[in-house]
């Protein structure tokens, strides 16, 4: 229980910093931003469809951008 404790505040900061980078590569690319954004608060892919006025083709295709453009430099890690 003591090392979770631990470690979850820096698992915070890792997450926040890897956010931050992947932010940094596509603040080119709105779209992906704003997908992005919403899978970052925790809303799911139906829900950011809905939001943007995305068909599930045009979300797909966002996610593969992202998802390339992970891959290209450090890899995805879902």
């Amino acid at each position: 229980p003591v090392a979770a404790q631990v470690a979850d505040p820096e698992r915070a900061v890792a997450a926040r910093q890897r956010l931050e980078q992947i932010r940094s590569r596509f603040n080119s690319d709105t779209e992906v931003a704003l997908v992005l954004e919403g899978l970052a608060d925790g809303m799911k892919g139906i829900d950011i469809q809905r939001d943007l006025g995305l068909t599930a083709q045009q979300y797909e295709t966002i996610i593969t951008r992202l998802r390339r453009g992970i891959d290209r430099t450090e890899g995805w890690a879902p």
